[in-house]
Order: C-alpha cells, then sequence, then structure tokens
C-alpha cells in the first residue's frame, strides 16, 4: 500500500499541479489511452532521450532526443554491434541549443536530419545532412548539406508519455520470477506469461537495504530470459547507485539480448549513477543520470551528464500491451492490474542494485 501511495503522488504531479482530487481519481480511473504504446515505440527507435538537458563527450550510438540543451562533444548516430528499430525520426533532435564539437555519422541513412529548437553550433557532419534550427547554424564544413536557418521548428515532447509509461509499466502484476547465487554471481530467473512477457516488482529499494548477509559482485541473468519478449524490472526508491558487474553468455542469458528485451523501470528515482557497464533499457523519467562506464538500451530519463558510452540495441520487445487499465488506488473494483509485492528472495537483486558496494565494504570491515 505503501508503494501505491508513491505512486498516487506522483501521478497527482504528473497530471496536473492544479487539478482536485476527484479529477485526479478519475484520471486514474480512465482507460489507458495509446501514450503508453507511443512511449515504447520511442523507445524502440531512439537509444537516448533526455527530458531536460544532456551533456556528453562520448558517444551515443543511436538516435538521439534531448527536450533542453545539448552540451559536450562526441559522436552520434555511429551505429554499433546491436539492433535498432528503423525510423524517420531526426537522428539529432535538440529542443534548446547545441553546443560544443560533435561528429555526426550518417550511418548509412539517406540525407538523414539534425534538428534544433535554438542555435546549432560547429560540428562535423560525416555525410549529406539536412540541418534545420530555429536560431543560427554555426557549422563550419557543409560538405553538400542542407542548412535551414531561423526555421519553424516543431520539437516534440516526450515527458507526458514517458511519465505515463513509467506509471503503467509500474502497475503491471509481478508474474513470478526468483533468484539463485552461483557463488559470488546473483542470478536473475524471471518467469514470463503466455505472451512472453515477465515482471519482477522490486519495490522500495532502500527499505530493503537493511537486509543482506549474502555478499555478490555480478548479476546475471538465466539463459531463459534471452527467448523472452519483455522483462520489466519494476525498482522504487529515489536514488540508486550501481557499482556491480554484469555477467552474459555460456549458462547466463547474453548480454545484448538484455539491452533488448529488460526495461528497468525507476517509477520514483530523481537520482541514478551507474559506475559499472549496465545492460537493459533505463526508464527513468525524474531522474538525473550520471554514468562512468557504457549503458546498453534504450535511455529514458530526465537530465542526463554521460561520463560513459550509450550503446544500442534499442528496447526490441513487441508484446507489451496495457489493455487492462489500473483501478483506484488501494483496490481493484475496476478490474484493472493489481500490484503484487515484492517476492522477500527478490529483495537480495534490489540490494545489489543500490547496495552491493555497502555490503562490500562491510564484509571487508568484518
Amino acid at each position: 500500500m505503501q508503494r501505491r501511495g508513491n505512486m498516487l503522488s506522483l501521478r497527482k504531479s504528473i497530471v496536473s499541479r492544479t487539478a482536485v482530487a476527484a479529477a485526479v481519481a478519475a484520471a486514474f480511473a480512465a482507460p489507458a489511452a495509446a501514450t503508453p504504446i507511443e512511449g515504447l515505440q520511442i523507445m524502440r527507435e531512439l537509444n537516448l532521450v533526455a527530458l531536460g538537458n544532456a551533456s556528453t563527450n562520448h558517444d551515443v550510438e543511436g538516435r538521439t532526443y534531448v527536450g533542453g540543451n545539448l552540451t559536450g562533444g562526441g559522436t552520434f548516430n555511429k551505429g554499433g554491434q546491436g539492433n535498432e528499430t528503423a525510423s524517420n525520426r531526426p537522428v539529432l533532435q535538440v529542443g534548446g541549443n547545441i553546443t560544443g564539437m560533435k561528429n555526426i555519422q550518417s550511418n548509412g541513412l539517406s540525407n538523414p536530419v539534425v534538428e534544433a529548437g535554438g542555435h546549432v553550433g560547429n560540428m562535423n557532419l560525416n555525410g549529406t545532412f539536412t540541418v534545420r534550427a530555429g536560431g543560427s547554424i554555426g557549422i563550419q564544413n557543409k560538405n553538400q548539406s542542407t542548412f535551414e536557418e531561423g526555421a519553424q521548428v516543431s520539437i516534440p515532447y516526450f515527458g507526458d508519455t514517458f511519465n505515463d509509461l513509467s506509471f503503467q509499466l509500474a502497475q503491471l502484476s509481478d508474474t513470478g520470477g526468483s533468484y539463485h547465487l552461483d557463488g559470488q554471481t546473483l542470478v536473475v530467473d524471471p518467469v514470463a506469461d503466455m505472451s512472453g512477457v515477465a515482471v519482477m516488482d522490486l519495490g522500495d529499494v532502500n527499505s530493503m537495504l537493511q537486509s543482506g548477509g549474502s555478499y555478490f559482485s555480478s548479476i546475471a541473468f538465466n539463459d531463459d530470459a534471452e527467448a523472452m519478449d519483455t522483462i520489466v524490472m519494476n525498482v522504487g526508491g529515489s536514488s540508486f547507485s550501481f557499482d556491480d558487474n554484469f555477467l552474459g553468455g555460456g549458462i547466463y542469458a547474453d548480454l545484448m539480448s538484455l539491452s533488448s528485451n529488460v526495461i528497468w523501470n525507476f517509477y520514483e528515482a530523481v537520482t541514478l549513477d551507474f559506475n559499472r557497464e549496465f545492460f537493459g533499457s533505463i526508464l527513468a523519467p525524474l531522474a538525473t543520470i550520471t554514468n562512468q562506464n557504457a549503458l546498453n538500451g534504450s535511455v529514458v530519463v530526465n537530465t542526463a551528464q554521460l561520463n560513459g558510452e550509450v550503446h544500442l540495441s534499442t528496447y526490441g520487445g513487441q508484446n507489451l500491451t496495457f489493455s487492462d487499465p489500473p483501478g483506484p488506488i488501494g483496490g481493484n473494483p475496476g478490474g484493472g492490474s493489481e500490484s503484487v509485492p515484492a517476492p522477500a528472495a527478490l529483495g537480495l537483486l534490489a540490494f545489489g542494485l543500490a547496495g552491493a558496494g555497502i555490503a562490500r565494504r562491510r564484509r571487508k570491515a568484518g
């Protein structure tokens, strides 16, 4: 019940700051619109979505959307070993200004588009592009590209879309699942429904940090996870630091498959720190994210400080649906999905996401 109370507070801030309580309740009871499905499609097409500002000096292998300003350097749309869904979206789309020297790759596309609502600074265009800006364009090497300065640029706003998607994912019923320890590796064993969709609800990670007693230095998914369409990992709590290793191959799921079929839904997080390489798409529309190593999958955050690369694949699942809207908070008379509390065993996985570094320090101290 505490988790649903937290989500109610979140939902109120998303729907309307001035809405009365009855309007908020009505919004919860309303049928799910196409917006969450649209969010999934955007995740299939885009490698990085920052709803606010983003700063990076590292590469993003796929398409990028930034709702605010984009600063720093790096190479965009360079491609990689992973997959992405074909798209007509710009390879780089920014609501504000683009500053800092960047390399933009065409990656085999015919006349790809770079678009900004504000000014575009100097950048290297590796191919023939259309560059469209509401302000000025400072690119020195035109390279037969088309420049449109002072253009009427319409940049979409994805905030509501991804807030709704995160909320809807957090309401999905847990399909079961467990874990087992293989030496110092925590192996996650998801259980999928008939459509190949697995949901594991970790609840509020911070409330689980007092538990422990078992220590691990790496995380893996069992090899059955490779064949699943989508694995939703719902993670509560306001802040996280990931300090462990992902293992894949052999008896474990291939890491590339996790990049395309796992969604880590940090539905309450406002701060995320990834100090090791991470696998699976990240959905955290309220969070500021900082990474020191590569992120593999679609990344959707509020603000991004990228000190490592963002790799393909993008999210590739097809069977996740929201046909049954959630019922009112505190009950399920409308037949909507009812959240299932996290199995006690999964607390250890949550502990690994947010506190494995703490556990290792305790072990050393002992």
